[in-house]
């Protein structure tokens, strides 16, 4: 936890212009912003970034939900069994080892891959003997300038749980972010070491955040080919 602390999305953008001392960029700071939020997308894993989302797989594939970034852990609620992650091309070796019988089929999907805005199941199920899927994934950091458009009707504060709990990452990684604009500012150098030990630090303040989803399925290991 930081010794700041923004209370919404407005305090942040002025705090970040006294820093700069440098009015005229203004118009800058959302953007710089947006770019700490995409970094964190990419770089962070807290607890707080953790979610469910259970559906109903009724084929092939299924959506990966809005805000997905990576896996954590991908199951069968039935049994609560954990299905293995392949890239996608194993994924093919393995349903063509299925239709050629070189493999037991399974009852239910035992592995998954990421395409695109999907989650592709093998083996697939069908209409008529579905399968509920839980999703445990990490999502991306909810956006602040959305929460501003919206806050006043959601409700009435433009926060999120990252500017709440990890203020510093916002400030010194929106500051980090201006130095294409600065140039030779000598701030620069230390505001760059501020931003990576708060991300250091967040990291490091739930262990969880180090597993990031089931293990990979190597090439002819798992089924048989």
């Amino acid at each position: 936890m930081s010794e700041f602390a923004f209370e919404n999305y407005g305090q942040l953008k002025s705090a970040v212009a006294e820093w700069l001392m440098r009015q005229d960029l203004e118009p800058q700071i959302p953007v710089w912003i947006k770019m700490v939020e995409a970094f964190c997308d990419r770089e962070l894993r807290t607890r707080e970034m953790i979610k469910r989302s259970r559906t109903q797989a009724t084929g092939q594939y299924i959506a990966l939900p809005d805000d997905w970034r990576k896996a954590k852990n991908i199951q069968r609620m039935a049994d609560q069994k954990a299905l293995g992650l392949m890239a996608f091309d194993e994924i093919d070796r393995y349903r063509e080892a299925l239709r050629s019988g070189r493999v037991t089929r399974p009852g239910a999907p035992t592995h998954y891959a990421l395409v695109g805005n999907t989650l592709e199941l093998a083996p697939s199920p069908t209409p008529e003997d579905p399968v509920e899927i839980e999703m445990i994934y990490y999502a991306q950091v909810p956006r602040l300038e959305e929460a501003e458009a919206e806050g006043a009707v959601v409700e009435g504060v433009n926060t999120n749980w990252l500017l709440r709990g990890y203020p510093d990452i916002y400030l010194y990684g929106a500051l980090v972010h201006s130095a294409p604009y600065l140039k030779d500012d000598e701030r620069v150098g230390v505001w760059e070491k501020l931003f990576k030990e708060a991300v250091i630090a967040a990291n490091g303040s739930d262990a969880d955040s180090r597993f990031s989803g089931a293990p990979m399925v190597r090439r002819g290991k798992g089924f048989g080919v």
